[in-house]
């Protein structure tokens, strides 16, 4: 399979849970939404193309800053009221968690004209973000397309990092912990009216610790990268109109 590959560094990160607002959490690794919307964003693409994405990482620590956030609250006396709404909005110190000393190895495969036009625009730009607009990343080596190879049992199936598995394969491979269940899609309507972002399609996903166990069958799902051994899956991303109907 031809994919682009890219490798990353960012000195700091947050890549946000929703519904973390006491504490503001960030996942591990940036979430395949992120991916998909920085691809499209960097391409200039005009609509939503499929993707197939594999997302691995690492970070050395995590720490934690103060920030002061506007939210909404109960209606207040002496405070302004939103139009058509019996909410006020305050601002208010929140501690945010934070990477640090982030590296990341992201796959993608996807339309040659598209991938061709986010390389394009991505080795012109002054700087690039992952996450949040302040979380600047460097690529640390020029982004290529590769050949991944597919598994061959008997092998050893390595992790190098950590690494974004779907639910279906962590449970073939007999990965267990703890798994998240990341929006894909969101529904462009809403988002249009609202401009918030309601994720209609999500699927359950693993973020599997470095690993190496031997597979005595072959699993069509499993990729090489012949680079360095590491195992790939690619998580196939439709889009939002390909995945209207379907059930989380």
């Amino acid at each position: 399979m031809k994919v682009l590959k890219l490798k990353l560094y960012q000195p700091v990160a947050c890549y946000r849970k929703p519904l973390s607002f006491g504490v503001v959490e960030t996942f591990f690794l940036p979430p395949f939404s992120t991916i998909k919307g920085w691809v499209h964003y960097t391409a200039g693409a005009e609509k939503e193309h499929p993707l197939s994405v594999s997302i691995h990482g690492r970070f050395e620590t995590v720490g934690y800053q103060l920030q002061k956030f506007k939210k909404f609250d109960r209606k207040r006396e002496g405070q302004p009221e939103l139009p058509g709404f019996s909410k006020t909005l305050i601002s208010s110190p929140v501690y945010v968690q934070e990477l640090y000393e982030v590296y990341l190895t992201i796959y993608i495969a996807g339309d040659q004209e598209l991938l061709s036009k986010f390389l394009e625009n991505l080795l012109i730009k002054d700087f690039i973000s992952i996450g949040r607009k302040e979380d600047t990343a460097l690529l640390i080596q020029e982004p290529e397309f590769v050949e991944l190879e597919p598994f061959k049992a008997p092998g050893f199936f390595r992790i190098k990092d950590l690494t974004l598995l779907s639910r279906e394969t962590a449970e073939n491979l007999g990965l267990s912990g703890t798994f998240y269940r990341l929006g894909l899609c969101y529904d462009e309507e809403l988002k249009e009216l609202t401009g918030w972002r309601y994720f209609k399609k999500k699927r359950d996903f693993l973020i599997a610790n470095p690993t190496s166990k031997r597979l005595r069958e072959n699993f069509d799902f499993i990729y090489v990268d012949p680079e360095d051994g590491r195992a790939v899956e690619m998580v196939n991303l439709e889009t939002c109109s390909e995945a209207s109907g379907q059930g989380n």
